[in-house]
């Protein structure tokens, strides 16, 4: 009985058993850290001992199949190092678990410390009787909102008496949710996260929010923190620190003055500060460490009291005195500050920002070592920490976490784990070389499967490209003439003018205007045609229009409205593009000023029921007799009136012109003007505008509901209102001076190049530039701006002056920031690049869609005819050309690193095109041994670029992050983002496989089922190089995070399914061991499936988990839809080729 069970516990069926359920419960804690917390997470699994027993189980079923399967013979050496390594790597991981220290040391400029706050929560307990002491080792917590707590210590005092201290309660955000003090502002205040100032939190005006003690405030770059409080003969009084570390006292009910900032405690006079312990006041949660309330009960004697403990994970915790009878007891609850044998001084914490942005590219601190004994600093040292460059000294090592929102101190990571560090590195290492030497070798099963799939052809390369745009069809002499103004000549030449983005990216104006015509219009180009003949301009054009003539292009039909029946509904037109108008309801505003003939002195607003004034009627959106009618059309004002009316401009180019409208004469107008009406004895005299508080923006109720939902709520018609409303504020912010035909001072300005500097140069100037916002704002001599000049040059066709003008611009921006922009060769690349637009619809993926399609036809078809001549000449002629579009691919991926001064994977967009071209890749290494591949790897490249060109997915080339500038980026992505490729083709030779098992046949079972062979050995190395890929790639991350912020494994959701991809891949590899009869159906169907936890480990923790690696820019994509389309094909695939291969392809294959 007993060996009976050992058999089966130990055996590969209980090891794929227990590796799916460690798979299920990684992914089941994913999902509660995002709706519940990490710490929900981590108490229910991640630090659950069934969860440690699981990893112990696995641990010794390992140890036990090393035997098992004899896996110490010299030809299976590379599978026992491959499995050893897994076993060195959990035994590493359980170092660090139970011995590592890790902790955060915050540090102001100039200070030094020789502790850090733990990472952990602790409980400690202790007692006296003034004589002797007694002391509980602290005790490690990890609490939950969800799940029993429970805990009893038990001991006894110096007489035997027993000491009881058991759990009664906890609430998670207690000081938030039951705070004693509260506090609003007039002015918005931010709040500091001592643990981690990245996320500092931004405090609305006017809103009460708890006042958290000992934690910095910042209101007007004047800090100011609330140290303690204090309670003496019944009477409440604040310790207040403020700026210069001066500590005051605020009592109740009183008023003070200190540091540049005013408080008042419960007091009447308003402050800069307003402090108050009210009950019952709302107040708005920070996102952010805030103290929970842990309740013990302490009995002792005849006495059970209840304690009540602040503190929490990354607090350290407020001891609490209580004596009872003879006993003196202390108790805390809270992170635990741990000593350094050294102290650790800032010198200097340096902040660098991307040219005149406020996004930071890098920041560091200089600190100096000073070891305990050294009170001359004799043996101190000096030495920079930055993201990505640790300290590593005495057993500890610093990593530059973050900092203070001041920039006034940094905050850096400690970790403790030399041991745990080695031994897993150790694993690491194991597991590279026996990856290596599982593909070299000839005896291990991917070397079977090399030999026995052995078919090479060659290939080379020819490639064609496509070209796309979107029209808008007019027949308006007016509209070509506007469009025809600036030319293509004009305005490729000022496309090389470099603006900055909001990111501080500097850049061409070619790629501002191609990013900005793309996301408005989903388009490329912009098309009209005039007389019978299509005109096309490009995305220079349309943006110099833009901004050169806004109330022209304000009526352009510019803006695509999407695919929604329901958002089309909205708009008044039937229409495919709208214009910037056609998002507004209008309205006016009339002005009457007093006069000698009324003593009028009002304002009226446009409605929809006439209005009478001094005899004169006023008529809005419709033409009435004997009124005076007005109307809003396109951003132009049309008034039409019975009577004779004298006008005079007062604003814009024409200020001064006086003249007449005769009656029922319709008169359009934009400018400022002054109307006067007489008839007989009365007259009026009125100034209509545009009313600005009347516009009424169409989407607006539609955008506040939708944004108001979560995001897995939204339907498609939210999500379409949000898509919709950002293509429209893209125009609005491009416009940024709608109205300036209203007010003459209105000038266009966008970032071009710094602000003009005094002459002679001063030698700091980069150091300046870096500081200061680019502005394009330089005045000539005649007072003119850049942009009046330009215009005024398109307008008389003053070409020359117009290109030395532009020159002038271009040649001011390389004298006076040569060292920070791209050099001339990288802006020509970067234009030529935005040009050819390499991955969009129209190009490579249109080209290995037709292409990938076509040769998996013509590879069916040769499956059936025996004269295969033509078929293999067409079939060599595709893959040539699928091979020059992979070289095309190659290049321009390329071209995009230059481009970008990074390996380019670093975003969702970037990272789909590599896995594109990774995928092309593996399928031109397996067409040796199967055309099939090339074809599904032609087809999968493609959807992935279909991927990528969606909505969702932002294109821009973008600055990195600081912890993304490292050389990890180009070894961690590259080698897991390739395994997606590998994994990708793996999954379309399963689906191909079991779509022939349904059409196979008595007629041509015998060389389908030749191929269904092949394309399973084809689909089983591919499957190993891709879970290699993965394996390797995803450990390499976990050196990356090791040695960028301290911790090699943290549970982030995308290491997790990562892992989890990783245990889903190892366990379909090991089917063949379970199950040989049916393999190669349960196998294909297997790989097609497991690719789904590629796609969670991609896209779902991307853009639906919280994590450390989302990619995603505003809004998680819609999903619902593909997936259930997605999961019913998928059940129809596997059904009725299950079915087919049950009752049919095996029957076949015992009679072959």
């Amino acid at each position: 009985m007993i060996k009976t069970f050992f058999k089966y516990f130990f055996s590969i069926y209980s090891s794929i058993f227990f590796l799916f359920v460690f798979a299920v419960c990684m992914a089941v804690a994913t999902f509660i850290e995002n709706d519940f917390g990490t710490i929900e997470a981590k108490a229910y699994v991640f630090n659950a001992f069934w969860f440690e027993l699981l990893l112990y189980l696995l641990t010794i079923i390992f140890v036990f199949n090393i035997f098992k399967y004899k896996l110490f013979l010299r030809k299976k050496l590379p599978i026992l190092f491959l499995h050893l390594s897994f076993i060195f790597i959990l035994i590493g991981a359980g170092i660090t678990r139970y011995v590592s220290q890790e902790g955060t040391m915050p540090i102001s400029e100039g200070e030094s410390e020789d502790s850090f706050i733990s990472s952990e929560a602790y409980l400690e307990f202790s007692f006296h009787d003034t004589k002797t002491q007694w002391n509980l080792i602290p005790r490690k917590l990890l609490l939950s909102q969800l799940r029993d707590n429970y805990f009893e210590i038990k001991t006894k005092d110096f007489n035997g008496n027993p000491v009881v201290l058991t759990y009664n309660d906890f609430i998670a955000d207690f000081s938030l949710k039951s705070s004693e003090l509260i506090f609003e502002s007039s002015y918005p205040i931010i709040q500091a996260n001592m643990q981690d100032p990245s996320s500092q939190q931004n405090l609305e005006a006017n809103k009460y929010h708890p006042f958290q003690k000992m934690t910095p405030y910042f209101l007007n770059n004047n800090a100011f923190l609330l140290r303690d409080i204090q309670n003496q003969e019944g009477k409440v009084f604040l310790e207040i620190v403020t700026s210069g570390k001066e500590v005051s006292y605020l009592h109740d009910g009183q008023y003070l003055d200190k540091g540049g900032i005013t408080f008042s405690f419960n007091s009447s006079v308003l402050a800069d500060v307003n402090i108050s312990n009210q009950v019952g006041k709302k107040f708005s949660k920070n996102e952010q460490e805030i103290s929970d309330l842990l309740k013990v009960k302490l009995s002792y004697l005849n006495y059970d009291t209840i304690i009540d403990l602040d503190g929490a994970i990354g607090i350290i915790g407020e001891p609490v005195y209580i004596n009872l009878d003879s006993l003196f007891f202390k108790i805390s609850y809270g992170s635990k500050e741990v000593k350094l044998p050294f102290n650790i001084k800032l010198n200097d914490f340096q902040m660098e920002r991307y040219p005149g942005s406020d996004s930071p590219s890098s920041y560091a601190s200089e600190i100096s070592v000073i070891p305990p004994d050294n009170k001359q600093n004799t043996n101190s040292f000096d030495y920079r920490i930055y993201m990505n460059n640790i300290l590593n000294y005495k057993g500890y090592r610093f990593f530059q976490a973050s900092y203070f929102p001041d920039e006034s101190g940094t905050i850096l990571s400690v970790n403790q784990d030399k041991l745990g560090t080695a031994v897993t590195y150790l694993g690491y290492l194991m597991l590279l070389i026996s990856v290596i030497s599982v593909i070299i070798s000839r005896s291990t099963r991917f070397g079977t499967l090399s030999k026995r799939l052995n078919n090479t052809k060659n290939l080379f390369f020819l490639f064609f490209l496509f070209n796309f745009n979107f029209s808008y069809s007019s027949e308006s002499d007016s509209v070509h003439n506007l469009l025809s103004k600036i030319d293509i000549e004009k305005s490729n030449y000022f496309s090389k003018i470099l603006v900055e983005d909001n990111d501080g990216r500097i850049k061409p104006f070619q790629s501002l205007s191609s990013e900005m015509l793309r996301k408005i219009s989903r388009k490329q180009s912009f098309s009209y045609e005039h007389n019978g003949q299509e005109y096309r301009i490009n995305s220079n054009q349309v943006l110099l229009g833009m901004i050169l003539y806004p109330s022209e292009w304000m009526k352009m039909d510019l803006i695509t409205i999407g695919k929604n029946e329901k958002v089309k509904n909205i708009f008044p037109l039937n229409k495919e593009y709208l214009s910037y108008w056609d998002f507004w309801k209008p309205g006016l505003k009339i002005n009457f000023p007093p006069t000698s003939f009324n003593s009028l002195d009002t304002t009226i607003f446009s409605s929809d029921n006439p209005i009478s004034l001094n005899e004169f009627r006023f008529s809005f959106n419709e033409n009435l007799d004997k009124h005076i009618n007005l109307n809003l059309e396109a951003g132009f004002i049309n008034i039409i009136s019975p009577d004779t009316i004298k006008y005079m401009i007062l604003n814009g180019e024409k200020e001064g012109e006086k003249g007449l409208i005769f009656p029922n004469q319709k008169f359009s107008f934009q400018e400022k003007i002054v109307f006067t009406v007489t008839r007989g004895d009365k007259q009026i005299i009125f100034v209509p505008t545009l009313d600005l508080r009347a516009f009424n923006y169409r989407l607006k109720t539609y955008v506040e509901n939708s944004y108001s939902k979560k995001p897995g709520l939204r339907s498609k018609f939210d999500n379409a209102i949000i898509d919709l409303d950002e293509r429209f504020n893209i125009c609005h912010i491009i416009f940024n001076s709608i109205y300036r035909t209203l007010d003459s001072s209105s000038e266009v300005h966008l970032n071009f190049f710094p602000k003009e500097l005094p002459v002679p140069v001063d030698e700091n100037l980069k150091k300046v530039l870096l500081n200061e916002k680019w502005t394009f704002d330089r005045i000539k001599e005649d007072e003119l701006t850049y942009f009046k000049l330009i215009k005024q040059y398109i307008e008389t066709n003053q070409s020359q002056k117009f290109n030395l003008l532009v020159q002038e611009i271009i040649d001011y921006q390389r004298k006076n920031a040569d060292d920070i922009i791209p050099s001339e060769g990288k802006i020509n690349l970067e234009i030529f690049y935005n040009d050819v637009n390499p991955f969009h619809f129209s190009r490579l993926l249109i080209f290995y869609l037709m292409l990938g399609f076509i040769l998996l036809i013509f590879l069916i078809i040769e499956i059936f005819f025996e004269k295969k001549n033509i078929i293999n000449f067409f079939i060599k002629s595709i893959k040539y050309l699928i091979f020059a579009g992979f070289i095309f691919h190659t290049i321009f991926l390329t071209f995009r690193g230059i481009i970008s001064g990074h390996a380019p994977w670093s975003d969702a967009y970037e990272s789909l095109i590599f896995i594109s071209w990774a995928t092309l890749l593996s399928g031109l290494i397996f067409t040796k041994k199967s055309n099939f591949s090339l074809a599904g790897a032609s087809i999968v490249g493609s959807i992935l670029l279909l991927v990528a060109n969606l909505n969702w997915i932002n294109p821009e080339i973008t600055n990195l992050v600081p912890v993304l500038n490292s050389y990890w980026l180009m070894i961690h992505v590259s080698i897991i983002t390739s395994s997606y490729g590998f994994l990708a083709l793996s999954a379309f030779l399963g689906l191909l496989s079991m779509l022939l098992v349904i059409f196979t046949t008595d007629f041509n079972f015998n060389k389908l089922n030749l191929e269904i062979k092949r394309l399973v050995g084809i689909n089983e190395i591919c499957m190993v190089i891709g879970l290699f890929l993965l394996t390797v790639g995803t450990f390499l991350g976990g050196v990356w995070a090791n040695e960028s912020w301290g911790r090699y494994w943290g549970w982030d959701p995308k290491e997790t399914w990562a892992l989890i991809s990783v245990i889903v891949y190892s366990i379909i590899l090991h089917i063949r061991l379970v199950s040989t009869k049916r393999f190669k159906y349960i196998f294909s169907a297997a790989s097609f499936i497991g690719f789904a936890s590629i796609i969670m480990t991609y896209f779902g923790v991307n853009f639906y988990l919280s994590g450390l690696h989302s990619y995603a820019n505003g809004e998680p994509p819609p999903a619902q839809s593909w997936i259930y389309i997605s999961l019913i094909f998928t059940i129809i695939i596997l059904s009725l080729s299950g079915i087919k291969f049950h009752y049919s392809y095996l029957k076949k294959n015992k009679t072959n």
